[in-house]
């Protein structure tokens, strides 16, 4: 939470800036004054900080268009799509359960999709499909923020502040 980077929705119900826009922006402190959380915000673009409700906040979540931003370069192969930088794989991918009668999007995770998932039948269980034991073998990187923070424990260098900003501009 401390640090994680959000989407501030804006607060059209002020008229000045910087609360009234959009923004990205770092969770820098948390308080919870007259029983509401409040997140203290640094917004990334305007360079400021402020005061906001929970419910002006959204996670940011990884699309095909943040990772190009980051540097991942997309591959495909046989109509599937893999993003690959600094020789990590990362993909998404769509689980049938027929028999159970579910359809599960995996999200973004650090895999190689394209060619299936390997032991595929390891992850099936009389109850459906075991998502807890599939995000152990191929991690979830659907929030950003995890995958920013993967690249780092790799010690891949990227600017995450940097990336969020120029992104800000294009896409937000």
């Amino acid at each position: 939470m401390l640090g994680d980077y959000v989407k501030y929705q804006g607060n059209g119900s002020i008229i000045q800036e910087p609360l009234h826009s959009p923004d990205v922006a770092r969770i820098d402190g948390v308080e919870k004054p007259f029983n509401e959380d409040r997140a203290y915000l640094f917004l990334l673009t305007k360079q400021q900080y402020i005061w906001s409700s929970f419910q002006n906040i959204r996670p940011i979540f990884t699309t095909d268009q943040w990772l190009k931003r980051i540097g991942f370069e997309e591959v495909k192969r046989d109509g599937y799509i893999k993003y690959t930088f600094a020789n990590i794989n990362v993909s998404e991918s769509i689980i049938n359960v027929l028999d159970k009668n579910q359809t599960i999007s995996t999200g973004f995770c650090i895999a190689d999709f394209t060619k299936g998932i390997n032991n595929i039948q390891q992850f099936s269980t009389k109850d459906g499909f075991d998502l807890e034991n599939f995000f152990k073998t191929y991690q979830s990187v659907q929030n950003l923020n995890d995958l920013f923070t993967y690249l780092r424990q790799h010690n891949i260098a990227v600017n995450p502040e940097r990336i969020l900003i120029e992104g800000n501009k294009a896409f937000i």
